[in-house]
């Protein structure tokens, strides 16, 4: 496959570190999501390498965006939701900053 295993941290997307078994609130969630999104991206791999039709793939192919795109908005939230039970508006300001250009 094209995916080496990763090791996923226990970090919020604030950047604070949590010791080992506790969890920001949602990311064990985002994990699992980061692990179906792994699958399906290894899914169409094998449709391309199967030489299945362009109607075949294509659905696969939107199914990881739609993936992608839901993966983006939790990690994002957590963020979020993260900074403001920390109070760290620096992290805030730089994130907000971050979504407004790349809308």
């Amino acid at each position: 496959t094209i995916f080496s295993p990763i090791r996923i941290s226990i970090a919020c997307a604030s950047g604070h570190v949590y010791p080992r078994g506790v969890y920001c609130t949602h990311m064990k969630a985002i994990q699992n999501r980061l692990r179906r999104v792994r699958g399906q991206i290894e899914s169409v791999e094998n449709a391309l390498q199967g030489e299945k039709t362009c109607s075949e793939i294509l659905p696969q192919m939107l199914a990881v965006k739609g993936s992608v795109d839901s993966l983006i908005q939790a990690y994002v939230e957590e963020s979020i939701e993260g900074c403001m039970k920390e109070h760290d508006t620096e992290y805030m300001q730089k994130l907000i900053k971050l979504l407004i250009a790349k809308l």
